[in-house]
Formats: structure tokens, C-alpha cells, sequence
């Protein structure tokens, strides 16, 4: 699993009970593609998204290995 740079600063933006709860369901992302609210998007980059209550978690597979790009609000997210 691999983390971009931007996450960082997508988590300190958060509070940090949401934070930790985002933190515990990126460690559930191990177990890609076993896990559920994980859902292909179409005509947008990063192709893959999980969801965690209101926020979205974007990433993408390459060579078996997770790329996560950003966590954002569903608000935010597709923008």
C-alpha cells in the first residue's frame, strides 16, 4: 500500500475521531477486492473509490499494489 503526499494533508484537515475512523478503514483495504462499498468509477482519475460515511477515499491498483490519492468529503470528492 502505497500513500501520496497529498493524504497527509487530507487527514490533518479532519477531526480526529473522523480521521482514526478513515485510518481503520484504509487498513480494511488490505484485503482488496474482498471488501465491500468499493466501487469503479467511470471517466474519473483515480478509477476506484471506498467509501467511509460521508468521505470518499480515491485510489487506484497498479502491479497489485494500492495507490491512495486523496480522502475527501463526498461533497468534494468528484470535483
Amino acid at each position: 500500500m502505497k500513500f501520496k503526499r497529498v493524504l497527509k494533508k487530507d487527514l490533518k484537515k479532519l477531526d480526529k475521531p473522523t480521521a482514526l475512523k478513515i485510518l481503520d478503514g484504509i487498513k480494511i483495504l488490505k484485503d482488496y477486492p474482498l471488501v465491500s462499498n468499493i466501487k469503479k468509477l467511470k471517466n474519473f482519475y483515480p478509477p476506484f473509490r471506498y467509501r467511509i460515511n460521508d468521505y470518499r477515499v480515491l485510489f487506484d491498483i497498479e502491479d497489485d499494489r494500492l495507490i491512495i490519492f486523496n480522502i475527501k468529503h463526498r461533497k468534494e470528492a468528484y470535483k
